[in-house]
């Protein structure tokens, strides 16, 4: 891992500060990650990361940090539909919600994921979801997930969909449960009321918000809206703001420009439970805003792409960056000999008769075999230390099943095996 700390002099006087920036660490291939490319980031209520990685259409799967070692799935040795995920999300319960680039063509909308082994995927076939292309996720003070698609909102509540036509899909936060406020890129920002079902759009038409591109949004602890801004579609006329920032209190939009250059777009932007704004501006790099002063943060990369900033359950902040891989000013230890150990080798697979776990076994793990819906068809407990391990498919009915290797019924790695005859 690297952890810099870099000092930079006082270039602005007044509203921007460059300021040395110590203690950020960066995850990457080289000591653990399978991929350099973090599109997404998401901390669940165990304070593990989660990152989507591989851009686009190309996408690598998911990325698990437990705070020592990380674990890879993708859709060979795991339940996941897809690996181009676009959007993560956790719940209170401990689920990780996820959509993806596919588009409209793929049947893999939305997908439930435990943390451990259980995989569940909500398409248009087995429920009322009312798309596969899902912008954004949510989840309000019920612990009920809401999407948002390309012509509609939906709320989940855990057995079924309640739909809502929209005028646009994009990025949306939830105020309560008779306000959510929606940014939709090229129309400008919607207030939406469940209870009423009315739409509001506020717009270059019959307001003073800056720009109708909005690219992220999140509201702080006093209700004020924060709202990024990448390139409008007529860029370039005259009078059009090139991306940047603004607040809006319910009433008046105030534009915000903390950047160096006069083109800036905003990627992405996150609020921390101590109301710090962090801001992910294309070609600068990451600003932070403590109520008072505007700050460069000098410890990652400055002409990085991040369309994603994650704030753990400790407060500290995940920076996903597309070429580089993750960044966090939370100080933990190299994980690549633990991530090396904590990942089993499976042979082979597809099993016609056995197959062969290879792991540094302590004599105190647990491995389950579940089939596709969720049910435990063997259970076999490690008694010694080893560095193999057989397990008997001969009674196991021909098809695909998930296993995982638990130690005091915590998952310490999963995958998929193809059992034949």
């Amino acid at each position: 891992m690297k952890n810099q700390t870099i000092l930079i002099f006082l270039f602005c006087s007044g509203c921007v500060s460059l300021v040395a920036q110590s203690g950020w660490t960066n995850y990457n291939s080289s000591n653990g990650m399978f991929s350099n490319s973090a599109m997404v980031v998401e901390a669940d209520k165990f304070n593990i990361i989660w990152v989507g990685i591989g851009s686009g259409s190309n996408g690598d799967g998911l990325e698990k940090f437990d705070g020592t070692a990380w674990t890879h799935f993708d859709t060979v040795n795991s339940g996941l539909p897809q690996n181009d995920i676009r959007c993560l999300r956790a719940d209170t319960s401990g689920n990780l919600w996820m959509s993806y680039f596919g588009g409209l063509g793929t049947l893999n909308g939305l997908t439930k994921f435990d943390g451990n082994t259980s995989w569940i995927v909500y398409d248009t076939n087995n429920s009322a979801i009312p798309r596969h292309f899902i912008y954004d996720i949510q989840v309000d003070d019920q612990n009920h997930i809401w999407l948002s698609c390309i012509d509609s909102m939906s709320r989940f509540d855990g057995v079924s969909f309640t739909n809502y036509p929209a005028p646009a899909g994009g990025r949306f936060v939830i105020q309560d449960s008779a306000n959510i406020w929606l940014g939709a890129h090229g129309y400008g920002l919607f207030h939406f009321n469940p209870l009423t079902g009315i739409w509001t759009l506020y717009d270059q038409n019959n307001s003073n918000i800056p720009s109708s591109a909005l690219t992220s949004i999140d509201m702080d602890s006093n209700g004020k809206l924060w709202l990024g801004f990448g390139w409008p579609f007529n860029a370039g006329a005259p009078g059009i703001t090139y991306g940047g920032l603004s607040t809006f209190n319910g009433s008046t939009f105030s534009t915000i420009w903390p950047f160096q250059n006069t083109y800036t777009g905003v990627y992405s932007l996150k609020i921390d439970t101590s109301n710090n704004v962090w801001v992910s501006a294309s070609g600068e790099g990451l600003y932070k805003y403590d109520g008072t002063n505007w700050t460069i943060i000098a410890g990652v990369p400055p002409t990085g792409v991040s369309y994603s900033v994650g704030i753990d359950r400790q407060n500290y902040v995940w920076y996903a960056e597309v070429y580089s891989g993750v960044w966090t000013n939370r100080l933990t230890v190299d994980v690549h000999d633990q991530q090396k150990k904590a990942n089993p080798t499976v042979w082979p697979n597809p099993a016609s008769e056995s197959f062969t776990i290879q792991h540094n076994f302590t004599g105190n793990e647990t491995v389950v075999l579940k089939n596709s819906v969720g049910q435990e068809v063997l259970r076999q407990e490690v008694r010694n230390k080893s560095d193999q391990l057989e397990i008997d498919t001969r009674e196991i009915t021909p098809g695909i099943y998930f296993w995982s290797l638990l130690a005091n019924e915590q998952s310490l790695s999963a995958g998929k095996i193809v059992v034949t005859k």
